[in-house]
C-alpha cells in the first residue's frame, strides 16, 4: 500500500502536474509567435507594395507637374500674343479713325471751297440766311483769284503734274490749245502790212521767236511740281478759312 505522504511519490506527482501545466503554457506562445511572424511578413509585403506605389505616384506627380507647367507657359504666351494683337488692332483702328477724320475734314473743306468757287464763277456771294451768306457781291483778293486759277490747273493735271486719265497727251493737248489761242490773238493784233509780207525774213524770224517764247511760257505755266501744288492747296485753305472767319 502506497503512502500518500511518501516524499518520493509526492515529488513525482508534483513534477507531473508541473510538466503538464508548462506544456499547456507553451502552446499559446508558439501560436502567437507564428502570428507575429506572419503579420510582420504581411506588413513588409505591404510596405514593398506601397514603396512601388509611392514610386509610381511620384513619377505620375512629376509628369502632371510638367504638363501643368507647359499649359501655364502656353497660357502666358497666348495672353501675351493676345495683348500684342490687341495693340496692333487698336493702332490700326486709330490709324483708320485718323485717316477717316482727315478724309472727312478734307471732303468738308473741299465741298465748302467748291461752293465758294461756284459762287465766284457766278459772281455773287451766298444769299442771306445761308451759312456765311451776306447777300453782297463776293470780293476776291488778287491772291485768292490767282489761287482759283491755279486750282483749275490742279484740277486738270493733278498733284503730280499729269492728267488723271490722259497723262502727257492731255497735258500736251491743253498746251497746244493755249498756243493756238495766243497765236490767233497775236495775229488779230498785227498790222495789215506785216501780214502782207513786208519786212521779209525779219518779220518771220520775229514771229518764230514770239512763238517759241509763248511755247516756253505755256510749258512753264503748266509744268507745276507737286511741291508747288501742295503750297497752292495750303494757300487756298488758308484763304478759305480767313474768308469764312470774316463772314462770321
Amino acid at each position: 500500500m502506497v503512502n500518500s505522504t511518501d516524499p518520493t511519490n509526492a515529488g513525482m506527482t508534483v513534477d507531473q502536474e508541473h510538466s503538464s501545466g508548462a506544456g499547456a503554457n507553451l502552446d499559446p506562445s508558439a501560436e502567437e509567435f507564428r502570428f507575429l511572424r506572419a503579420r510582420i511578413a504581411e506588413l513588409e509585403s505591404q510596405q514593398r507594395q506601397n514603396a512601388r506605389s509611392a514610386t509610381n505616384m511620384e513619377l505620375e506627380l512629376k509628369q502632371l507637374k510638367e504638363r501643368l507647367n507647359r499649359l501655364e507657359q502656353k497660357q502666358i504666351a497666348d495672353f501675351e500674343q493676345q495683348k500684342t494683337d490687341q495693340k496692333a488692332r487698336s493702332a490700326t483702328i486709330d490709324q483708320h479713325d485718323r485717316c477717316d477724320f482727315v478724309s472727312c475734314y478734307e471732303q468738308i473743306a473741299l465741298s465748302a471751297f467748291n461752293e465758294e468757287v461756284r459762287q465766284y464763277q457766278f459772281g455773287r456771294a451766298p444769299p442771306n440766311g445761308t451759312a456765311g451768306g451776306g447777300g453782297t457781291e463776293m470780293k476776291l483778293t488778287p491772291k485768292k483769284r490767282s489761287c482759283f486759277e491755279q486750282l483749275a490747273l490742279f484740277a486738270i493735271f493733278g498733284s503730280n503734274g499729269t492728267a488723271g486719265g490722259g497723262g502727257t497727251e492731255m497735258k500736251q493737248a491743253a498746251i497746244q490749245r493755249r498756243r493756238r489761242r495766243r497765236r490767233q490773238r497775236r495775229d488779230a493784233r498785227k498790222p495789215l502790212h506785216s501780214q502782207s509780207g513786208g519786212g521779209g525774213g525779219g518779220g518771220q524770224q520775229q514771229s518764230q521767236q514770239q512763238q517759241s517764247s509763248s511755247m516756253g511760257d505755256g510749258a512753264m505755266e503748266f509744268h507745276q511740281s507737286s511741291e508747288e501744288i501742295s503750297k497752292i492747296k495750303a494757300s487756298l485753305m488758308d484763304d478759305f478759312q480767313q474768308h469764312q472767319f470774316q463772314q462770321q
